[in-house]
């Protein structure tokens, strides 16, 4: 039977094949969907053979694996990824010791913008505390800073000094003024 036309769309309406309630589909609900399905098992979306061994996803079911990390036995899915972990924690140990550096697919190398290299300075050096020209000791926070010797922002840690923020200005005006006469 057909409904009246809305807005030039022709709608057809079916019976269920279960309950013969009208439906616009096979079935007028779930219910009536899984109760044909366990009546006839061979049709519908779920065809015989397609499941467990016989399918063609099959990979085996849960196999034996060691935990890359901690060395664990656990039961789990093959999937295709290349490292095996028992539980999300082991991953992420395993991953912050092994994606740093060089291997972190985030590294930028010596395009590595000024704020990146600082915080690869202080991973690497530490946080200071005491001045190198001055002497000053016990300074912490924004009162102590790396300074670069050379200016050029190289990912070198030779080319680092220790400086408090007045011997940081100072520095920096030296440098500043040590180029532009160079130029």
């Amino acid at each position: 039977m057909l409904i009246p036309p809305k807005a030039g769309f022709n709608i057809m309406i079916k019976k269920c094949k279960v309950c013969n309630k009208s439906a616009k589909n096979k079935f007028c609900s779930l219910s009536c969907y899984w109760k044909y399905s366990k009546l006839h098992p061979n049709k519908g979306t779920f065809k015989k053979g397609f499941k467990g061994e016989k399918s063609v996803n099959w990979k085996g079911g849960k196999k034996n694996f060691i935990c890359d990390n901690c060395g664990n036995t656990f039961k789990k899915y093959v999937y295709y990824y290349n490292h095996k972990f028992c539980s999300r924690k082991c991953m992420g140990i395993f991953y912050s010791k092994t994606h740093i550096g060089e291997k972190h697919q985030g590294w930028k190398g010596h395009k590595v913008k000024y704020t990146g290299l600082h915080m690869w300075v202080y991973s690497k050096l530490g946080k200071p505390t005491k001045c190198e020209h001055c002497g000053k000791d016990g300074l912490t926070g924004h009162k102590i800073q790396w300074a670069n010797k050379s200016g050029l922002y190289k990912r070198d840690l030779t080319d680092w000094i220790r400086l408090c923020v007045s011997c940081h200005k100072k520095y920096d005006i030296k440098l500043s003024s040590h180029k532009t006469n160079t130029l």
